[in-house]
């Protein structure tokens, strides 16, 4: 598993950098992980690795800094079973392809 650190954001490029194995990925690259809202569309690869980096921030700063970095926010429903995804070994949610 690659450690967050490992992984860089830059904002000008707007692509993640995974340093450990040399690999870039442009920021609104899609993922499978449907968004839980009407529009029906899917998270990017930004989204999520942000997530992840903020997740202890709260709602209000994670906002904030999603519109500071120009990324779009995790709906309030993906939240938690986001977050169990990403930290706990448990059941793939229905709503990833």
């Amino acid at each position: 598993m690659l450690n967050q650190d490992s992984i860089k954001f830059d904002e000008e490029k707007r692509e993640l950098h995974f340093e450990k194995i040399n690999l870039r990925f442009a920021a609104d690259t899609p993922t499978a992980w449907k968004k839980n809202d009407k529009s029906g569309g899917h998270y990017n690869l930004a989204t999520l690795w942000f997530f992840s980096q903020m997740k202890k921030a709260s709602t209000g700063v994670y906002t904030k800094e999603c519109h500071a970095k120009n990324i779009s926010a995790v709906t309030f429903m993906d939240k938690k079973p986001l977050d169990a995804f990403f930290t706990k070994a448990g059941e793939m949610p229905s709503n990833v392809d």
